[in-house]
């Protein structure tokens, strides 16, 4: 099992990259199955303090992990942006234990022609997850292709 310094060696943040990023909660413990919880989370990721530069295109809050497409602005990171999100969320809910795992996961979208095909895969996790029958019926997302 790699350590979490290592998940890190080689990540590089591309001025203008689109990224989809995943990241989960400590265990997978399902925080943002609470209402209040995953509206603040959403709340988070559409703050310009929290996305300062870069582009949020597609996000989605599930109870236990998010998934975000974004694209970077200048001088900032991915690194930098789950910091402050994940930092921005810890302080605002009332959750005592570790609320977030360690580190994320990102892939770079290096085909424009990928970049719909990703948000639809964010935007279905609640329907495979068996969370709604339809998109619609789920509040915690949002897409600029809408």
């Amino acid at each position: 099992m790699r350590g979490y310094s290592q998940l890190r060696l080689g990540r590089q943040s591309i001025e203008n990259q689109v990224y989809l990023l995943t990241f989960t909660t400590h265990k997978r413990v399902e925080y943002f199955a609470k209402w209040e919880n995953a509206k603040l989370l959403s709340q988070c990721i559409e703050s310009e303090s929290i996305f300062k530069r870069s582009n949020i295109l597609c996000w989605v809050v599930m109870p236990d992990h998010v998934h975000i497409l974004m694209q970077l602005g200048n001088s900032d990171t991915t690194s930098n942006y789950i910091r402050r999100l994940k930092a921005g969320v810890k302080r605002q809910l009332p959750i005592n234990d570790q609320l977030w795992a360690k580190g994320f996961h990102d892939r770079a979208i290096r085909k424009e022609s990928d970049l719909l095909p990703a948000a639809r895969y964010i935007v279905a996790n609640p329907l495979r997850a068996g969370l709604v029958k339809s998109v619609k019926d789920y509040p915690f997302w949002n897409s600029v292709w809408l």
